[in-house]
């Protein structure tokens, strides 16, 4: 849905492939997972169609891709690649996929790292995942259960707790945790506005609130 400042919805494309993660690139096209395909197509508003950009290999039983980033400065889709335990990166010229890691569980969620690196959300295992650029061992930040989606600025990241109901500021470095938002009933999507403000979308009752950022 495209919508207006004053909530007036200006478009809607409708998908009925079970739409996930979505980020938007400057030249207006919008890059969307197809959770019920396991699938990565891309959408140019106000045209509906959907093209593909990308094929994953879906898991009988598994869900398939869940939330996206994107590395704008070196032109990268960042794909967790759900059904897979994976996580890859993909050139947004429609470049080949390239797996960065895997064994990580069922990673949602994916940003640049202030400090360097890829992190990676685990929404059933260890949390918050450090990734290198170029692969390679793979380290905690941090402890948090069911962690799903994950946005970055210049020194923090912001990650959606769902069992916990809640939306918290992590240090890279250290790995320390602050609550933002508590009791929101299901934490998905997040957005960063400014450097005030970020947005946390509640799949549960269907509101988009605002929050003071750190």
């Amino acid at each position: 849905m495209h919508v207006a400042a004053d909530g007036t919805v200006l478009q809607r494309i409708d998908d009925t492939h079970t739409p996930e993660g979505m980020v938007a690139l400057p030249d207006g096209r919008l890059l969307l997972a197809e959770q019920g395909t396991d699938r990565v197509v891309i959408l140019h508003p106000p045209d509906t169609s959907a093209i593909l950009f990308v094929q994953l290999h879906p898991v009988p039983g598994e869900a398939g891709v869940d939330g996206l980033g994107v590395d704008l400065p070196n032109q990268k889709l960042l794909l967790p690649d759900s059904a897979q335990s994976a996580f890859a990166i993909v050139s947004l010229d429609g470049g080949q996929v390239t797996r960065l890691d895997t064994g990580l569980g069922r990673a949602v969620g994916a940003a640049v790292s202030p400090d360097g690196g890829y992190v990676v959300t685990a929404e059933a295992t260890a949390g918050l995942l450090r990734v290198p650029q170029n692969g390679g061992s793979v380290t905690q930040i941090a402890a948090i259960p069911q962690a799903d989606d994950v946005v970055a600025t210049a020194r923090l990241l912001y990650v959606t707790a769902l069992n916990a109901r809640q939306v918290l500021a992590v240090d890279p470095r250290t790995g320390g945790t602050r609550v933002l938002v508590s009791g929101i009933t299901e934490p998905q999507g997040l957005a960063v506005l400014d450097s005030h403000r970020i947005a946390v979308s509640d799949s549960a009752s269907g509101i988009v609130a605002v929050a003071a950022a750190c």
